[in-house]
């Protein structure tokens, strides 16, 4: 199960930040991505939550990369959004949690992807019997879709066979 944490908001009088976004009394929400290169984004998320208080919203990023955002007035008015930002293979940071003056909601949150630690003892290390295959013909790589590559070839040309195994 993914833990999620409540982030608090953070109340802003700034008007220069509010203008470099566009019109701050704009009904619209708004989102744009800002790709870093490598699988590294920010993405922004701008809400116009006018009716709602700092204290009736919530926005909780959990570990498998997963944005909700959520304001609850009485009586019976309700805002929710959810994002799946690259699902358990990312690592999440929120960098920017504001509301303005005006009720304008702003969430960047910055996305990489996840980098696994073999020295931990909760993942596994492989291992594989390269007995007979000369460091130079064994090849390690990880393909375009993340998986792990381990060829190599072996040639025996001794005692007039030719024996080649992959």
């Amino acid at each position: 199960m993914a833990s999620s944490t409540i982030i608090p908001i953070v109340y802003t009088h700034n008007s220069l930040e509010k203008n470099r976004l566009g019109s701050p009394t704009s009904p619209s929400n708004r989102y744009s991505v800002h790709d870093h290169g490598q699988g590294y984004r920010t993405y922004s998320y701008e809400f116009d939550l006018v009716d709602y208080e700092p204290e009736q919203i919530d926005v909780l990023l959990d570990d498998n990369g997963t944005l909700r955002i959520r304001a609850n007035r009485s009586p019976c008015r309700e805002f929710r959004r959810e994002y799946n930002l690259g699902g358990p293979n990312v690592e999440t940071t929120l960098v920017r949690n504001t509301i303005d003056t005006h009720g304008r909601l702003r969430v960047d949150i910055d996305v990489r992807p996840r980098r696994y630690d073999l020295q931990t003892p909760n993942n596994n290390i492989l291992t594989f019997d390269l007995q007979g295959y000369r460091p130079e013909n064994v090849n390690v790589r990880i393909n375009q879709n993340g998986l792990l590559k381990i060829s190599g070839q072996h040639i025996d040309n001794s005692h007039g066979n030719n024996i080649n195994r992959e």
